[in-house]
C-alpha cells in the first residue's frame, strides 16, 4: 500500500510538472506570435485599421501647386505642398472632408454635392465636342491619350487662368484639350466620383496623368503634369482627419488664399467651386 501511495504521489507530481512546462511553452509561443504578428492580437480599439495596404503615391504639378496624392481602394488623400489644405475620402462611407492644419478648420462635404464643393483645377470648360482616343505608353506603362474638341469656353475664367501661366505668345482661346489617362491604376467608383470634380474633365473614368490646352496657332499650355508615381504601402490612418479641428459650414473658411481670392469676387470663388 505504501509503495502504491508513493507511486501516486510521484505520478501527481509528474503531471503537475508536465502541466507547468506545457503552460510555460504555450505562453512562450504566444509571446513570439505577438512579436511576429502584433496586429493579429491587438486590442479591439481600431488596431485592425493599422494594417497597411498596397497603393500608390502620386505627385502632380499644376497651376494649383504641387499635389501629393495617396491612393488605394480604401481611400484617397490629397495634399498641396504650398498650402496647408488637405482633402481626404475613405471607405466605407466615402465622406469627403477638407481640412486646413494652419487654420485648424474642417469642412465635411456631401458626396451627392461634391461636384460643387470640391477644390478643382482652374479648367472651366462649358461645352465639349467630339473626342479621339489613342492607346499609347506613358513611361513604359499602358495609357490612353484622349483629345477633346472644345466648342465653348468661359473667356473670363480663361484669362484668369492665363495669369497663372508662364508661357508666352498664346492665342486668345484654346480649341482642344488633350488628356493622358492612366490605364494601370483602377479607380473604384466612389473614389472616381470624388476625384472627378477636381480635374473637371468629361466622362473621367481613370486617373489623368497629363493635361494640356492646344491653341489654333499651334501653341500649347500644360495645366497638369504628373512628376512621380510609385507603389507604396499605405496605413489607413493616412486618411484620418486630425482631432481638435473646428467644423465649419463655409468651405471658404478652410480654403487657402482666401484674401487673394476676394480681390476678384464671384469669378474666383466660382473658379474654386463656390461657397457651398
Amino acid at each position: 500500500m505504501r509503495i502504491l501511495r508513493i507511486r501516486l504521489v510521484k505520478s501527481n507530481l509528474e503531471l503537475r510538472t508536465f502541466k507547468s512546462v506545457a503552460a510555460t511553452l504555450l505562453l512562450l509561443a504566444l509571446s513570439q506570435s505577438l512579436l511576429l504578428f502584433p496586429s493579429t492580437y491587438a486590442a479591439d480599439n481600431g488596431s485592425k485599421n493599422l494594417t497597411k495596404v498596397s497603393g500608390w503615391r502620386i505627385e502632380q504639378r499644376s497651376n494649383d501647386g504641387l499635389l501629393t496624392m495617396l491612393l488605394c481602394d480604401q481611400g484617397v488623400r490629397m495634399s498641396w505642398r504650398n498650402k496647408d489644405l488637405i482633402s481626404v475620402c475613405k471607405g466605407p462611407a466615402f465622406i469627403p472632408t477638407l481640412y486646413n492644419l494652419k487654420r485648424k478648420t474642417q469642412y465635411i462635404g456631401i458626396p451627392e454635392k461634391w461636384s460643387r464643393q470640391s477644390p478643382h483645377l482652374p479648367n472651366e470648360i462649358t461645352e465639349f465636342g467630339t473626342k479621339e482616343i489613342v492607346a499609347e505608353k506613358w513611361r513604359g506603362q499602358p495609357a490612353s491619350r484622349v483629345t477633346y474638341k472644345v466648342t465653348a469656353s468661359d473667356a473670363l475664367k480663361e484669362r484668369l487662368e492665363f495669369a497663372y501661366q508662364e508661357s508666352s505668345n498664346r492665342s486668345t482661346s484654346f480649341n482642344k484639350i488633350e488628356v493622358v489617362y492612366c490605364e494601370w491604376i483602377k479607380l473604384v467608383p466612389k473614389l472616381k466620383n470624388y476625384l472627378a470634380p477636381y480635374y473637371r474633365l468629361p466622362d473621367m473614368q481613370r486617373l489623368p496623368l497629363q493635361c494640356l490646352h492646344r491653341y489654333p496657332n499651334g501653341n500649347t499650355d500644360y495645366f497638369l503634369e504628373t512628376t512621380k508615381i510609385e507603389s507604396v504601402m499605405i496605413s489607413p490612418s493616412e486618411f484620418s482627419v486630425p482631432s481638435g479641428l473646428e467644423t465649419t459650414k463655409l468651405r471658404d473658411m478652410v480654403m487657402e488664399n482666401r484674401d487673394q481670392r476676394k480681390q476678384i469676387p464671384g469669378v474666383v470663388e466660382d473658379l474654386f467651386g463656390g461657397k457651398n
